[in-house]
């Protein structure tokens, strides 16, 4: 028996098929291509934790502020930094120890000093203040009550057991602001809180 030729028209119309979808595949594989390459730019311009191909201002000072301490004869029991960076905000950099006196100097503040500091964190209303302030900076008893959704009596409990705390203070008429302290101790729990695992 004799094989049918092929219609030329038919070959050809295959072949125009297939060309096609090669060519829609080519698009796509540029498409994601294209993807992956502003991938790649948004991780670069973002950076990675823990490599930094060019540090940032706020990290380079940030490491010769603790390389200066580093350096320094101390018996410091203690030592921390940050700089802390917020929607294009950044604070000062801060690098703090506790200096002279070794163990004994860390010690030493009394244990009511530490429940009261402590105390600051004990609820969720007073770490959702905390966490307000850290973001936006100074606000309103207003501002604050409505974003954390508070009443006026439950807010202005909480703010005063936070002043109380020395963790803010009352910067103008129902004006509240973080305390460097309040700030230190909201960075250091926030940042232990969101890199440790139970």
């Amino acid at each position: 028996m004799n094989s049918p030729i092929p219609d030329k028209s038919a070959k050809a119309a295959k072949h125009a098929r297939e060309g096609k979808k090669n060519r829609e595949l080519t698009a796509e594989i540029e498409a994601l291509r294209a993807d992956v390459d502003a991938l790649k730019t948004a991780v670069s311009a973002r950076g990675t934790p823990g490599i930094t191909e060019t540090p940032s201002p706020e990290r380079a000072a940030l490491e010769a502020a603790l390389r200066d301490r580093l350096e320094a004869p101390t018996d410091a029991a203690l030592l921390y930094a940050f700089a802390l960076c917020t929607e294009g905000v950044n604070s000062e950099t801060v690098v703090g120890s506790h200096q002279a006196g070794g163990m004994a100097t860390f010690m030493a503040p009394s244990d009511e000093r530490i429940a009261r500091i402590g105390y600051a964190l004990s609820s969720v209303p007073k770490v959702s203040l905390l966490r307000l302030l850290l973001s936006q900076g100074t606000q309103s008893a207003a501002h604050l009550g409505e974003q954390a959704g508070l009443s006026t009596g439950s807010l202005y409990h909480h703010l005063r057991e936070l002043v109380h705390s020395g963790a803010i203070r009352q910067t103008g008429r129902s004006l509240y602001a973080l305390t460097p302290l309040g700030q230190h101790l909201t960075v250091l729990v926030f940042g232990l809180a969101g890199s440790i695992t139970e």
